[in-house]
Protein backbone atom coordinates (compact mmCIF):
# COMPACT_ATOMS: atom_id res chain seq x y z
CA UNK A 1 0.00 0.00 0.00
CA UNK A 2 1.41 3.23 -0.76
CA UNK A 3 0.06 6.74 0.94
CA UNK A 4 0.37 9.62 0.00
CA UNK A 5 2.13 12.50 2.36
CA UNK A 6 -0.55 15.39 3.14
CA UNK A 7 0.03 18.92 1.25
CA UNK A 8 -0.17 22.08 2.82
CA UNK A 9 -1.07 25.50 1.00
CA UNK A 10 -0.49 29.03 2.05
CA UNK A 11 -1.80 31.70 0.07
CA UNK A 12 -2.03 35.22 2.14
CA UNK A 13 -4.62 34.58 4.57
CA UNK A 14 -6.00 31.39 3.53
CA UNK A 15 -4.79 27.94 3.79
CA UNK A 16 -6.04 24.56 2.65
CA UNK A 17 -5.19 21.11 3.66
CA UNK A 18 -5.54 18.57 1.12
CA UNK A 19 -5.00 14.58 1.97
CA UNK A 20 -5.35 12.01 -0.38
CA UNK A 21 -6.94 9.43 1.24
CA UNK A 22 -6.35 7.08 -1.88
CA UNK A 23 -5.77 3.77 -0.33
CA UNK A 24 -5.82 3.92 3.17
CA UNK A 25 -10.16 4.21 2.32
CA UNK A 26 -10.15 1.85 -0.31
CA UNK A 27 -11.03 4.59 -2.51
CA UNK A 28 -9.15 5.38 -5.83
CA UNK A 29 -6.10 7.42 -5.72
CA UNK A 30 -7.90 10.63 -7.34
CA UNK A 31 -10.35 11.13 -4.19
CA UNK A 32 -9.01 13.53 -1.97
CA UNK A 33 -10.53 15.00 1.04
CA UNK A 34 -9.60 18.86 1.17
CA UNK A 35 -10.27 20.88 4.60
CA UNK A 36 -9.93 24.93 4.25
CA UNK A 37 -9.82 27.38 6.86
CA UNK A 38 -9.32 31.30 7.23
CA UNK A 39 -6.66 32.40 9.38
CA UNK A 40 -6.93 36.18 10.86
CA UNK A 41 -2.94 37.69 9.93
CA UNK A 42 -2.84 40.92 12.50
CA UNK A 43 0.14 41.28 9.65
CA UNK A 44 -2.27 41.78 6.68
CA UNK A 45 -4.25 44.28 8.17
CA UNK A 46 -1.38 46.12 9.81
CA UNK A 47 -1.63 46.57 13.22
CA UNK A 48 -0.87 44.18 15.69
CA UNK A 49 -3.77 43.28 18.35
CA UNK A 50 -3.00 44.12 22.41
CA UNK A 51 -1.63 40.89 23.45
CA UNK A 52 -3.74 41.66 26.88
CA UNK A 53 -7.12 42.06 25.31
CA UNK A 54 -6.05 39.55 22.85
CA UNK A 55 -6.38 36.41 25.56
CA UNK A 56 -9.44 37.66 26.86
CA UNK A 57 -11.44 34.10 25.90
CA UNK A 58 -13.17 32.45 29.57
CA UNK A 59 -11.92 29.48 30.42
CA UNK A 60 -13.04 27.71 33.16
CA UNK A 61 -11.98 24.09 34.35
CA UNK A 62 -14.74 21.89 36.76
CA UNK A 63 -14.08 18.47 38.26
CA UNK A 64 -16.56 15.63 38.79
CA UNK A 65 -15.21 13.32 41.15
CA UNK A 66 -12.10 13.43 43.95
CA UNK A 67 -10.35 10.10 44.36
CA UNK A 68 -8.62 9.45 47.51
CA UNK A 69 -5.78 7.06 47.67
CA UNK A 70 -4.56 5.37 51.00
CA UNK A 71 -0.94 3.89 50.91
CA UNK A 72 0.97 2.37 53.43
CA UNK A 73 3.40 3.38 56.00
CA UNK A 74 6.34 2.31 56.37
CA UNK A 75 9.70 3.10 58.00
CA UNK A 76 11.41 6.07 56.32
CA UNK A 77 14.36 7.13 56.32
CA UNK A 78 14.31 11.43 56.44
CA UNK A 79 17.59 12.80 58.20
CA UNK A 80 16.17 15.39 59.95
CA UNK A 81 13.79 12.95 62.26
CA UNK A 82 15.65 12.74 65.41
CA UNK A 83 13.59 11.20 67.95
CA UNK A 84 11.79 7.97 67.37
CA UNK A 85 11.17 6.53 63.93
CA UNK A 86 10.98 8.73 60.33
CA UNK A 87 7.68 7.59 58.76
CA UNK A 88 7.26 7.15 55.15
CA UNK A 89 4.54 6.41 52.39
CA UNK A 90 5.07 2.91 50.44
CA UNK A 91 4.29 2.42 46.83
CA UNK A 92 1.65 -0.25 47.94
CA UNK A 93 -2.00 1.44 47.89
CA UNK A 94 -4.12 0.50 50.34
CA UNK A 95 -7.54 1.46 49.74
CA UNK A 96 -9.25 4.46 47.19
CA UNK A 97 -12.28 6.51 47.94
CA UNK A 98 -14.27 7.79 45.20
CA UNK A 99 -16.37 10.88 46.29
CA UNK A 100 -18.28 13.69 44.63
CA UNK A 101 -17.01 17.12 44.48
CA UNK A 102 -20.04 18.51 46.59
CA UNK A 103 -20.31 15.36 48.87
CA UNK A 104 -16.57 15.84 49.90
CA UNK A 105 -16.83 19.76 50.23
CA UNK A 106 -19.79 19.25 52.51
CA UNK A 107 -18.13 16.88 54.67
CA UNK A 108 -13.97 17.41 54.65
CA UNK A 109 -12.35 18.37 57.73
CA UNK A 110 -11.26 21.29 58.07
CA UNK A 111 -7.38 22.04 57.03
CA UNK A 112 -4.75 21.13 59.62
CA UNK A 113 -1.87 24.05 60.30
CA UNK A 114 1.73 23.22 60.45
CA UNK A 115 1.89 22.33 63.95
CA UNK A 116 -1.58 20.28 64.39
CA UNK A 117 0.38 18.13 61.23
CA UNK A 118 3.53 17.03 63.17
CA UNK A 119 3.57 13.78 64.88
CA UNK A 120 5.13 12.57 68.14
CA UNK A 121 8.07 9.95 68.52
CA UNK A 122 5.06 7.82 70.26
CA UNK A 123 2.60 8.13 67.80
CA UNK A 124 4.82 7.25 64.86
CA UNK A 125 5.68 4.42 67.24
CA UNK A 126 2.38 3.11 68.06
CA UNK A 127 1.23 3.55 63.69
CA UNK A 128 4.06 1.41 63.37
CA UNK A 129 3.45 -1.29 65.83
CA UNK A 130 -0.73 -1.59 64.56
CA UNK A 131 0.19 -1.50 60.98
CA UNK A 132 3.16 -4.07 61.30
CA UNK A 133 1.32 -6.09 64.15
CA UNK A 134 4.40 -5.41 66.49
CA UNK A 135 3.51 -6.49 69.75
CA UNK A 136 6.68 -7.44 71.30
CA UNK A 137 9.05 -5.26 73.27
CA UNK A 138 12.36 -6.92 72.06
CA UNK A 139 10.91 -6.50 68.26
CA UNK A 140 10.61 -2.51 68.71
CA UNK A 141 14.71 -2.81 70.58
CA UNK A 142 15.61 -4.15 67.23
CA UNK A 143 13.98 -1.92 65.41
CA UNK A 144 15.24 0.72 67.11
CA UNK A 145 19.39 -0.39 67.33
CA UNK A 146 18.81 -1.03 63.26
CA UNK A 147 17.88 2.68 63.26
CA UNK A 148 20.58 4.10 65.49
CA UNK A 149 22.83 2.06 63.24
CA UNK A 150 21.61 3.72 60.37
CA UNK A 151 21.50 7.29 62.00
CA UNK A 152 25.55 6.47 62.68
CA UNK A 153 26.58 5.79 59.27
CA UNK A 154 24.72 8.40 57.83
CA UNK A 155 26.53 10.81 60.47
CA UNK A 156 29.86 9.41 59.57
CA UNK A 157 29.48 9.60 55.74
CA UNK A 158 28.11 13.24 56.38
CA UNK A 159 31.62 14.46 57.90
CA UNK A 160 33.42 12.67 55.52
CA UNK A 161 31.31 14.42 52.86
CA UNK A 162 31.46 17.95 54.55
CA UNK A 163 35.53 17.22 55.32
CA UNK A 164 35.82 16.68 51.28
CA UNK A 165 34.03 19.63 50.62
CA UNK A 166 36.47 21.50 52.83
CA UNK A 167 39.57 20.08 51.90
CA UNK A 168 38.96 21.09 48.10
CA UNK A 169 37.88 24.21 48.88
CA UNK A 170 41.15 24.90 50.71
CA UNK A 171 43.70 23.47 48.18
CA UNK A 172 41.74 24.80 44.99
CA UNK A 173 42.77 28.61 45.59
Amino acid sequence: MQHEAPCLVGVGTFFRFALSVGDVCGRSRDDTVTFASKIHDPMAEGVLPNPITANKKTRSVSFDEIQIRNYNTIVGDHPLCMSGFPLSLGWEVDSTELYSVDYYEKFRLPRRNRHQLRTSSEERERILCKNYAIESSYEIRQARRKLHRVRSTNAKLHEQVKEMFFNEALFSQ
